[in-house]
């Protein structure tokens, strides 16, 4: 008897071994790769300080779900020039895909069930004509959702802005978000691979390549009234674990979604550094509590005049 433990013990311990050299291995050494240069932050300044950058930034929520004390959002941001022309970074979640994305959440970590506000095609209605670019902090689906429905609907020609890494690294989580750009109405366009990747087109718009949580993660630098904004995507889930330096855990981390984790917390220690700077803003993608109390504005049509 005592025999037949020790083997069923061993096999699972085989069986183990052999699933995470097929399944877990290989993305981590995949996404170590990833690791592109990080510019000290007066380049940045110095970069968006001799541009006209956007006159207005704001957000439209997708969906949101209470998780504890924390109000975890699904949000498009939305950069406007003077011109009238609108920029957006990442693309949100349609109701049904939102209600879907919440159930794990629900049942793994005892969140509420998620609300949904519609898409963003929906919610600025008219005003989508007037978005001419689209980018993505990161392909994961609850960012790509929208895509589909934000290009069908805009009567204008619109471009999806990406950077190298971006649109020809992917793993199992970011194939079907790629999928969603090469197949939706939108043109694409790869950046330069310089460290500041200017947006062409959208003077005071830069794409950073990080990696960490994805192979092609991107962070977007702005400036708005003297102020610098960059919008992180999932470098954390918080704010709070970027100002603590805290990581999201093994679970999450080695085995639901591949991160590289030492590059995560360099990224970390180097945004949390900017946060605290007078006249410079970081926020993460979901954090809507941090999004609602900062100085941008939930959109409204008043301000997509």
């Amino acid at each position: 008897m005592l025999k037949k433990i020790i083997y069923g013990f061993l096999g699972l311990v085989v069986l183990l071994l052999i699933i995470g050299s097929i399944y877990i291995v290989p993305p981590h050494q995949q996404i170590s790769q990833f690791k592109s240069a990080i510019p000290d932050f007066e380049t940045i300044k110095e970069t968006l300080d001799a541009a006209s950058g956007p006159i207005d930034i704001s957000y439209v929520t997708t969906s949101s779900q209470k998780i504890g004390s924390r109000t975890m959002g699904h949000v498009g941001v939305v950069l406007r020039w003077a011109d009238g022309r609108n920029f957006l970074i990442d693309a949100g979640m349609d109701r049904a895909t939102a209600l879907a994305f919440g159930k794990p959440i629900e049942r793994l970590l005892g969140g509420e069930t998620s609300i949904t506000f519609g898409p963003i095609e929906e919610q600025m209605d008219v005003w989508v004509d007037q978005i001419s670019g689209i980018a993505f902090t990161h392909l994961h689906s609850d960012h790509t959702a929208g895509i589909t429905a934000i290009c069908a609907a805009s009567s204008t020609p619109t471009i999806i802005f990406q950077t190298t890494d971006q649109a020809e690294n992917h793993n199992s989580l970011t194939v079907a978000g790629q999928k969603l750009i090469n197949e939706s109405d939108c043109s694409t366009s790869q950046l330069d691979k310089q460290i500041i990747k200017p947006v062409p087109g959208f003077d005071g718009l830069v794409a950073i390549s990080a990696g960490g949580h994805t192979p092609g993660s991107t962070i977007y630098a702005t400036k708005l009234n003297n102020r610098i904004w960059l919008f992180a995507g999932d470098i954390t889930n918080d704010m709070e674990s970027l100002t603590h330096n805290k990581g999201k855990g093994f679970i999450y981390s080695y085995l639901l979604v591949p991160e590289n984790t030492a590059r995560l917390a360099q990224l970390r220690l180097w945004l949390a550094d900017i946060d605290k700077r007078p006249l410079a803003s970081v926020l993460v993608a979901h954090d809507l509590d941090a999004m609602r109390s900062s100085e941008l504005a939930a959109w409204a049509p008043t301000a997509a005049r």
